[in-house]
């Protein structure tokens, strides 16, 4: 999402990225609420494979028209296959499937817990010290997790709550694994580049599975799905990639993660509003306690080689330069 991230130009920024990053906070609270709604119709499996075709169209045309496409050599097989295997293909199945079950605002908010298992898996895997900021942040985020499995806030006794819960946090953990499998990585070529190759890969992992096992006969077509598959080539994909990359050659990488915690508020009101979601107290509270932690995370690996939250802005900040 090299070396250490630069902490930004002397030229002043002016508004139009702050612009664009609220239009990406926009988007990308609307698009929960879009894939709940479509998800109640149709298959995931077969809807996830459309998806990321069609974002794998949309990313391999604004790729050409800004000149980037390129072949993928050899040294970026590794970010071809993490992203494209485990954030793309692995963590939409998981959201899919996910989302169906679980409301659209506590979905993006467990989606959101993505920092959360990337410190300690570079702890145990990479052998980075945490420290006691980390450590104390993650403590944050963590009971904001808790807050959000208490009894009163999920039915435990519902399978299909508990499996679909489960599912969303195994997304987040997918999203931790890819950071963590890229972390050391010297990257050859740009993501606008690679991003085309990696929704290729995502596209030829799902489609077979979705081909396979259910195939295209009972597809339920209407307006609406054909909707939300523009809805997300065009502005959940296309937009989002062009957008992230200007916010974040104007804005130094911690701002533009901070900022992008924006979404999974924008989707909690987004669900509260337009589809009747409840916000109750436990979801704003673990909500809250989440983002805390989160932004601690990024404020304490601020311009630090070699801890978990440095890994966090480096990955992201690649993946939007």
């Amino acid at each position: 999402m090299a070396g250490p991230v630069a902490e930004r130009p002397a030229a002043p920024a002016g508004v139009r990225p702050y612009l664009l990053l609220a239009a990406l906070i926009a988007v990308g609270g609307t698009n929960w609420g879009v894939l709940k709604t479509v998800l109640a119709q149709v298959s995931p499996l077969g809807f996830a494979a459309l998806s990321v075709a069609a974002a794998c169209a949309a990313m391999f045309a604004l790729a050409g028209l800004a000149g980037a496409l390129a072949l993928p050599g050899r040294a970026d097989l590794v970010p071809v296959a993490a992203v494209g295997l485990l954030q793309i293909a692995a963590y939409t199945l998981l959201i899919f499937f996910g989302l169906r079950l679980v409301e659209a605002g506590r979905s993006a908010i467990l989606a959101s817990t993505m920092p959360i298992w990337v410190a300690p898996g570079a702890a145990l895997f990479l052998g980075e010290r945490l420290g006691r900021r980390r450590v104390a942040a993650l403590g944050l985020a963590a009971l904001g997790l808790a807050v959000l499995f208490l009894p009163t806030a999920v039915d435990w006794g519902d399978g299909r709550v508990v499996l679909g819960n489960g599912l969303l946090l195994l997304a987040a953990i997918a999203w931790a694994a890819t950071i963590l499998a890229l972390r050391g990585h010297r990257w050859r070529r740009s993501p606008l580049a690679l991003a085309p190759w990696q929704l290729a890969l995502a596209t030829a992992a799902i489609a077979p599975l979705a081909f396979g096992l259910e195939g295209w006969d009972n597809f339920a077509w209407s307006p609406t799905v054909l909707a939300a598959l523009a809805w997300n080539a065009l502005a959940g994909t296309a937009f989002a990639v062009w957008a992230t990359v200007e916010v974040a050659r104007a804005l130094p990488a911690v701002t533009t993660s901070m900022g992008l915690l924006g979404i999974p508020v924008a989707a909690t009101l987004t669900g509260a509003a337009v589809l009747d979601e409840p916000l109750t107290a436990s979801i704003i509270l673990g909500l809250g306690l989440i983002l805390v932690g989160n932004v601690c995370l990024a404020l304490a690996g601020r311009g630090r080689r070699g801890c978990a939250g440095a890994a966090i802005v480096k990955v992201e900040r690649h993946f939007t330069k």
